[in-house]
């Protein structure tokens, strides 16, 4: 039963209360990773390539696209291996907006990591970095997340819907970590950006 003295929780407090384990461990996670030397950066660019790729959600969603574009050109640019895929995931709306807008924001922190890098193999290929931060689009969908309940069925799924999306990028962390192990010969260009 709900305190009458207590506000009801937010959908935006219940995404960073019951997120903040997978958020922490995605994020120790990525910043093992040197993103001014090609292997940490390749990696950093494929993770992020193999979590996006089949995500599905019930609206259109141009930032999803950009982002997959952009990862695909770094990547063909920089000779990667073939990549593994992840099964196809349908996900609210909602959740995919908290973590690609929120994505974008933590790339502009990890930015800073990637303009120090001095292997012209690395700082010749920065399309992803280019993308708009999404300051503002935060903004807005923090203030719409505050205004949402966040104990209904509909905050349910949101939830359980990030929380796949962050399991997912974390899965895609381990997948790269074999398939970006190939020699040297075994690596050749992929058609990433028309994928």
């Amino acid at each position: 039963m709900q305190d009458c003295l207590t506000p009801p929780l937010s959908l935006r407090e219940r995404l960073r209360r019951d997120l903040q384990d997978e958020h922490e461990a995605l994020d120790r996670k990525i910043s093992t990773l040197d993103l001014t030397q090609i292997h940490g950066y390749r990696a950093f660019l494929a993770i992020h390539y193999i979590a996006l790729r089949g995500l599905q959600t019930d609206a259109p969603q141009a930032m999803l696209g950009d982002m997959i574009d952009a990862l695909g050109t770094d990547l063909d640019a920089m000779g990667a291996p073939t990549l593994p895929t992840l099964a196809p995931l349908s996900v609210h709306t909602v959740a995919l907006d908290y973590m690609l807008i929120g994505s974008r924001l933590g790339t502009q922190v990890l930015r800073k990591r990637w303009l120090a890098a001095t292997d012209p193999r690395v700082t010749a290929n920065g399309c992803y970095f280019a993308l708009p931060a999404q300051g503002r689009a935060w903004g807005a969908l923090t203030k719409a997340l505050g205004a949402m309940n966040g104990s209904d069925e509909r905050a349910a799924q949101i939830v359980a819907d990030a929380r796949a999306l962050f399991l997912r990028f974390s899965t895609s962390y381990d997948r790269v970590q074999t398939s970006l192990s190939l020699p040297a010969e075994q690596i050749s260009n992929g058609p990433y950006a028309s994928a």
